[in-house]
């Protein structure tokens, strides 16, 4: 079909009977197509034309093609409709758009737009951004679907792997295994524990510590009303304070009151100023505080070390013995019981509904616990030198000792008096071993002296016994 435009002397076509348009006078170029124009104009102001460009300009935008283009190529959809009202006026529109291209070429540059945006990849990128929307999308309608419905809102993909960190970066109170049970020291202190019923399960305890497993108990973990819960491996781990007794097989009653900024309640126990003057070894305190390791008898050292390692192991401050150390130094000195599960379940609380970040505590306990629910742990990390509580331990508070320890690095650790002490106490010991070897000789020297007597003595028998036999047979 030529265009009226490109060929003025062409006359223009005809028009179909059934239209409604009137035929236009045979005027000059310019005023025929100014008039095709202003047609142009009210064709495009139409209701279902505009609307059809207005979906078609809205669609190239969201595929990220031409949008001019996309509308042409939608006038000239419209304007190839046959038998409506204004066909050869939306014809001439379709005549005058095809000046900015044909069809298929409208549609070769969309596909080269596309290959351009693809190649330089922004179609990804818009594509990741989606599927994130998309998501962020469908959390949200789920949240408030369960909010509305009175469920709990299940949304630990980012918390879990926050406290999950959390927990993989703090330090694990292990605990304390016992060993050199011959020693004064450790005696004293292995009859304190028996007294607490707690002899077996301290002695007993598994020197194997499930590091990953501990993290994740400790970032799956609840302690609500006393009752510690946690759901891991498809495990669920609940007790507390008397089925937790009944699993470490030590008793759940006794002493449990547990405080950090006041004396505990002192029923049937001294004073609290008798208290602190007989741990820090002195009768001219006139009030109760806090009271120095370095102030207190070797004995009680090791009381402290026990009540800071294993029963109430805290990281900070280490040196000193506040009010709920003492306290406990005092029950396990006169033999009152303590309700070690309570405690266990109190610390384990502050850790975890604490506002300050706490170290884990009883890492070889939590251990034992999780082993007695039948917890599959794959990974083990076994004990060091440094988590046993022996004579090293027994030197640094000042104990005597009666050998020497020969672990690898205990000197890190050991005062200069306490291997003064040592060193004196291992020479006296040996004067005493040569004096006792000088003694054995002089005893040796004069069992000789005794037996060259009595065999002198025997030699002069025999003589005199072969003299006479001789003198018998010469006769």
């Amino acid at each position: 079909m030529n265009n009226p435009q490109d060929n003025p002397r062409t006359p223009p076509p005809p028009i179909p009977s059934n239209s409604s348009t009137p035929p236009l006078p045979s005027t000059s170029p310019k005023l025929r197509l100014k008039r095709v124009k202003i047609l142009a104009r009210k064709t495009v102001a139409s209701g279902a034309l505009r609307k059809k460009l207005k979906r078609v300009e809205q669609s190239g935008k969201k595929s990220g093609g031409s949008g001019s283009g996309e509308a042409a190529e939608g006038l000239v959809n419209l304007s190839t409709q046959g038998d409506e009202p204004g066909s050869s006026t939306e014809e001439t529109l379709a005549d005058l758009l095809k000046k900015a291209g044909s069809e298929s070429d409208l549609q070769k540059d969309l596909a080269e737009s596309k290959k351009k945006k693809l190649t330089k990849g922004k179609g990804k990128v818009t594509e990741s951004q989606r599927l994130w929307r998309l998501r962020r999308w469908n959390k949200s309608i789920m949240r408030k679907f369960n909010q509305w419905s009175g469920e709990e809102v299940e949304d630990d993909s980012d918390s879990e792997q926050d406290k999950l960190s959390t927990f993989g970066k703090r330090k694990i109170l292990k605990g304390r295994l016992l060993k050199d049970l011959v020693e004064q020291g450790m005696m004293r202190l292995v009859d304190a524990l028996a007294a607490q019923g707690w002899k077996d399960m301290v002695l007993q305890m598994d020197d194997r510590l499930a590091r990953n497993e501990i993290i994740k108990f400790m970032t799956n973990v609840e302690v609500q009303d006393g009752k510690v819960s946690s759901l891991m491996k498809g495990v669920q781990v609940s007790f507390e304070a008397e089925k937790l007794g009944e699993i470490l097989d030590i008793p759940s009653e006794g002493f449990d009151d547990y405080t950090r900024q006041r004396w505990p309640c002192l029923d049937s126990l001294p004073t609290a100023l008798e208290i602190t003057r007989r741990f820090c070894d002195a009768e001219d305190v006139n009030e109760a505080r806090a009271v120095q390791k370095s102030e207190m008898r070797p004995q009680h050292k090791v009381l402290f070390e026990f009540v800071n390692k294993c029963l109430f192991p805290r990281q900070e401050r280490r040196h000193i013995a506040n009010y709920m150390n003492l306290v406990l130094m005092e029950c396990l000195e006169s033999g009152r019981q303590i309700n070690w599960p309570a405690f266990i379940i109190k610390l384990l609380d502050r850790v975890i509904n604490g506002s300050k970040a706490h170290a884990t505590p009883y890492g070889f306990i939590l251990t034992t616990i999780m082993d007695r629910f039948n917890m599959p742990m794959k990974k083990w990390e076994m004990a060091s030198s440094k988590d046993h509580f022996g004579i090293n331990t027994l030197i640094v508070c000042d104990y005597l000792v009666s050998a020497i320890p020969n672990e690898p690095g205990s000197s890190k650790k050991t005062s200069i008096n306490s291997k003064v002490r040592a060193l004196v106490q291992e020479c006296e010991a040996k004067d005493a071993e040569i004096a006792r070897f000088k003694a054995r000789v002089v005893e040796v020297e004069s069992e000789m002296d005794a037996l060259g007597t009595e065999l002198t003595k025997e030699n002069e028998k025999n003589d005199g016994i072969l003299h006479n036999m001789l003198n018998l047979l010469q006769a």
